[in-house]
């Protein structure tokens, strides 16, 4: 299994969300995938995605599944895009605070909570909304928080 990477910053919001979230904002993404084999076609897709996305609106992108750009969205999105059999798994870090996994039938969704004196991690395995989220992240940031 060989593990493909790329990063790339870019702006978003939540239609569905209130609070801040309504407002464009920027994130830097890091998207890993682990393949099968010769990863070189998986490579160039994956580059030419974080090219288009860099510095651009994802709620724009025509490759969402579902409406709402969630990292976990994101995830399942560029699985779909990629070849069929060489993909074992793609995560989706939005910054150092969330990250999600699509392995083709899963998801699991992980807040990151770093602070100086701890960092704590708290996931769950989430079913895909109408909208696109598979985790109710103001639930896990309580749970964080009670840690």
């Amino acid at each position: 299994m060989r593990k493909v990477r790329v990063s790339f910053r870019a702006i978003h919001y939540y239609r569905t969300l209130g609070g801040t979230e309504v407002c464009p904002h920027s994130h830097t993404y890091t998207v890993d995938v682990e393949c099968r084999g010769n990863c070189d076609e998986v490579e160039r897709i994956l580059r030419d995605v974080a090219n288009n996305l860099k510095g651009r609106l994802i709620n724009d992108w025509e490759g969402l599944v579902y409406p709402e750009p969630t990292t976990e969205n994101l995830a399942l999105s560029l699985f779909s895009l990629l070849p069929e059999g060489k993909v074992a798994r793609v995560s989706v870090k939005e910054d150092d605070t969330v990250l999600s996994v699509y392995d083709g039938e899963s998801v699991w969704v992980v807040l990151i909570d770093d602070r100086e004196d701890r960092t704590a991690r708290v996931g769950v395995k989430g079913e895909f909304n109408a909208m696109g989220f598979a985790a109710d992240l103001g639930e896990l940031k309580e749970h964080v928080s009670d840690g």
